[in-house]
């Protein structure tokens, strides 16, 4: 097997190509935020906005949220815990949603939506936020 050697000029070339590409997941990611709302961002309370890509490499926007959880008798708890929302463009031009709360190292899924179209993410951000038997407020889904 013979090996190859790196000139400057080919890790240049591998540096342009890995910058252009986070480039595109900043901007995919930005768009998400601007898509979502400054009203539905803030209404979960988000922090930590982060461009990020999925097991299947597909770039999204991700982010702490402070949601209302079920507790384990099904009903809403009165204190939010924070949650990791994930935002995903599918390969369908469409978007995936993952809400995700960790406690005590066990994974729980909150929400899960696929195949939701821009305009539908910040009206999905509102209605997250509510305190009813259902994860999603009915007023806004």
């Amino acid at each position: 097997m013979a090996l190859k050697l790196v000139t400057n000029e080919n890790q240049e070339q591998t540096k342009m190509a890995t910058a252009t590409i986070q480039n595109e997941d900043q901007i995919i990611a930005q768009t998400i935020r601007d898509q979502i709302g400054v009203y539905g961002l803030m209404t979960l309370g988000a922090s930590q906005l982060h461009y990020f890509k999925n097991s299947v490499g597909e770039p999204g926007l991700t982010f702490t949220a402070r949601i209302l959880p079920f507790t384990k008798s099904g009903v809403r708890s009165s204190r939010p815990a924070k949650m990791r929302v994930d935002v995903v463009l599918s390969c369908m031009d469409l978007y995936d949603v993952t809400v995700v709360r960790h406690t005590r190292g066990e994974r729980e899924v909150h929400f899960r939506g696929e195949g939701l179209d821009a305009s539908d993410l910040q009206t999905l951000m509102v209605a997250l936020d509510y305190d009813g038997d259902e994860t999603l407020n009915p007023r806004y889904i």
